[in-house]
C-alpha cells in the first residue's frame, strides 16, 4: 500500500494528524446607520451606479458629432451644387451657336407667319365678283340696268343704262353722285 504524501505541517501540529487552523483576527467593519444630519452630502454613502457627468459628456459629444455631420452635409451639398452650376454653364456656352441659329430660324418663322397673315387678311377682304354683282343688283333703282362689269385687282368699272324721263326725276348727274357716295361710304 502506498502511503500518501504527508504534509510536514501535520506532524508539527502535535500529533494525531489533526490540523489546527490558525485563528485570524477579523476586523469587523461597522457600518453606521443614517446620521442625524442626512443633508450633509459628503457624509452620505455613494449609491450612484452611473455618474451624471458621463451622460452630460456623452450628450455633448453626440450633439457635436451631429452638428459636424449636419454642417458637412450642407457643405457637400453646396459643393455639389457649385459643380452642377459650372457644368450647366459649360453646356450653355457650348450650345450658344445652336441658340443663335434657333433664334434666327424663329425670326424667319415669325416673318413668314406675318406674311401669311397679311395675305390671308388681304384675301379675306377681297370682294368676290359674284357678291359684288349681287350687291350692285340689289342697290339698283327701277329704271337702271347693268350692261357690263370690268373687275380687276385694282378697280371695278360698272357700265349700265338709266332710263330717265322728266316724270321720274332722274338726272345722270344725280345718279352718278349717289353711286359714288355709296361706294365711298
Amino acid at each position: 500500500m502506498d502511503w500518501p504524501l504527508l504534509n510536514p505541517l501535520l506532524f508539527q501540529s502535535g500529533g494525531c494528524g489533526c490540523v489546527k487552523k490558525k485563528e485570524k483576527k477579523v476586523e469587523e467593519v461597522v457600518e453606521l446607520n443614517w446620521r442625524p444630519d442626512f443633508r450633509d452630502r459628503d457624509s452620505l454613502p455613494d449609491i450612484k451606479t452611473v455618474r451624471t457627468s458621463f451622460f452630460l459628456s456623452a450628450l455633448a459629444i453626440t450633439i457635436a458629432v451631429m452638428s459636424l455631420i449636419h454642417v458637412g452635409f450642407y457643405e457637400y451639398t453646396i459643393y455639389a451644387s457649385g459643380n452642377k452650376i459650372e457644368k450647366s454653364k459649360a453646356g450653355v456656352a457650348s450650345r450658344q451657336g445652336l441658340h443663335v441659329k434657333a433664334i434666327g430660324m424663329n425670326n424667319k418663322f415669325i416673318d413668314s407667319e406675318r406674311r401669311i397673315e397679311e395675305i390671308y387678311t388681304f384675301e379675306k377682304d377681297q370682294m368676290v365678283a359674284s357678291d359684288l354683282i349681287l350687291d350692285v343688283g340689289r342697290s339698283l333703282l327701277p329704271g337702271m340696268s347693268l350692261s357690263s362689269v370690268e373687275y380687276n385687282e385694282h378697280r371695278t368699272v360698272l357700265h349700265g343704262y338709266v332710263v330717265a324721263s322728266e316724270e321720274t326725276g332722274f338726272s345722270p348727274e344725280r345718279v352718278c353722285g349717289e353711286a359714288a357716295e355709296r361706294r365711298y361710304a
